[in-house]
């Protein structure tokens, strides 16, 4: 502690000289440090102090040796001395036990603090922020560790989960009630260092949350992500019945029309659910169709697309497919390319006209947007996973996503409580 006062000792002297706001960032950092040895230092004299009142300090009756270790906490360094005690296996530390202190250096808080910075930016970065912030030197590797640590124990309980709810059929138990639900799917690609082949790899996104009456979700959301579909179907089961699924009044599922959402929702939500085509998609598929009419980008193309999707938006289904079937026979047989596209967009519409209805939809206070999916998308994969020069292994990538979904979820802390200070 005799090096920091020293410095905020000379910093002072400097600062006359100095100009006030090279001072202040100077002082700043260096009053931080001597303010945590400081606080580190009572901490551990007041938790010494009850340790050796209540036998588990020094002197400790039966006691075989005796071993200093530091911890650090969100306040300081936390320094004790416990008594151990022989066993068949070893030494045991009653003391660790009593006061719940973890096998690894860090507290809970400083843990989950480690943690939600890894799951924001890279772990070069997230080092540098702690050493500003509080003063703590972690090392890269450090982190890399609580990472995969924890990120294979989630991959390991959510196995466990499903494992109980579909192959034993133990139900799971709502942990709220909401009387309206929404659930998204969607994929989005990372860099894998493991293919070089096909180096780009899907991650999927799902997305459950409750509804307000203007179909904005609101309060809990869960993120879930996998690189396995079915798991990934599973899973979003599991966190739809802890949302209160079974007694929701109203069950929305939406995605942006690829065929794998609805098999994974027609495999694991209510008949009852209502699907919505995220109308965003269907406009990009009506902008297809224009360009591939008038050519991308002119004016033609834009209004032709904005017409109808219009329509398509105020429930006028029939009018667009109609149109769109006029302009297919009206093109002639030599231009095969833009009659496909025309026809396979023909098709889309076909397939997913139920889940058109778009009119119906806004009218019951439905989203008709993917938005909250795709953000999550967004800040899970494009954010973490896709920063610039990253590759990742699948099972690296499987438990930053997973980590980085219970940080968005609010579920985090909890998580990390769970398991703090468990061995690897």
């Amino acid at each position: 502690m005799t090096s920091e006062v020293e410095e905020v000792k000379e910093l002072k002297q400097i600062g006359a000289e100095e100009d006030v706001g090279r001072v202040l960032a100077r002082l700043v950092p260096a009053v931080g440090r001597l303010m945590r040895k400081l606080a580190g230092g009572v901490l551990s004299r007041i938790v010494q102090g009850r340790l050796d009142h209540e036998g588990l300090g020094r002197p400790t009756v039966g006691v075989h040796r005796y071993r200093r270790r530091c911890w650090e906490t969100m306040v300081g360094p936390l320094s004790l001395e416990r008594g151990s005690c022989r066993r068949d296996w070893g030494y045991e530390y009653p003391a660790d036990k009593a006061l719940g202190l973890p096998s690894g250096d860090y507290s809970l808080d400083m843990e989950w603090l480690i943690v939600l910075l890894a799951t924001k930016g890279s772990y070069e970065a997230e080092v540098e922020q702690l050493r500003k912030m509080l003063g703590v030197e972690v090392c890269v590797r450090t982190v890399e560790d609580l990472v995969e640590r924890h990120g294979r124990r989630r991959v390991e309980e959510e196995a466990q989960c499903q494992q109980d709810t579909f192959e034993r059929r133990k139900p799971v138990s709502a942990e709220r009630q909401n009387e309206r639900i929404a659930i998204g799917i969607d994929a989005a690609k990372y860099r894998s260092r493991e293919d070089p082949q096909e180096p780009w790899k899907d991650m999927k996104i799902g997305c459950v949350g409750s509804m307000d009456k203007e179909g904005k979700l609101r309060g809990g959301k869960a993120y879930v992500a996998e690189n396995d579909k079915e798991r990934l179907g599973r899973q979003l089961y599991t966190e739809a019945q802890r949302l209160g699924m079974d007694q929701a009044r109203e069950i929305v599922a939406i995605g942006d029309g690829a065929p794998m959402n609805w098999n994974l929702m027609a495999q694991h939500l209510p008949e009852r659910r209502v699907e919505i085509l995220d109308f965003y998609h269907a406009a990009e598929h009506l902008t297809e169709c224009g360009a591939a009419l008038y050519g991308e980008g002119t004016k033609q193309a834009q209004h032709w697309a904005r017409t109808q999707r219009r329509r398509l938006l105020n429930g006028h289904y029939n009018r667009v497919m109609n149109e769109l079937q006029r302009r297919w026979q009206g093109l002639p047989r030599r231009k095969a390319d833009l009659r496909k596209v025309l026809s396979d967009n023909i098709e889309y519409f076909q397939t997913n006209r139920q889940r058109m209805r778009y009119r119906y939809f806004r009218r019951c206070g439905y989203p008709i947007g993917s938005g909250f999916i795709e953000t999550g998308c967004k800040q899970i994969v494009g954010m973490r996973l896709k920063g610039p020069g990253m590759r990742w292994r699948q099972a690296g990538a499987l438990h930053m996503a997973k980590l980085r979904g219970l940080a968005l979820s609010g579920q985090l802390y909890r998580f990390i409580v769970q398991h703090h200070g468990q061995a690897a």
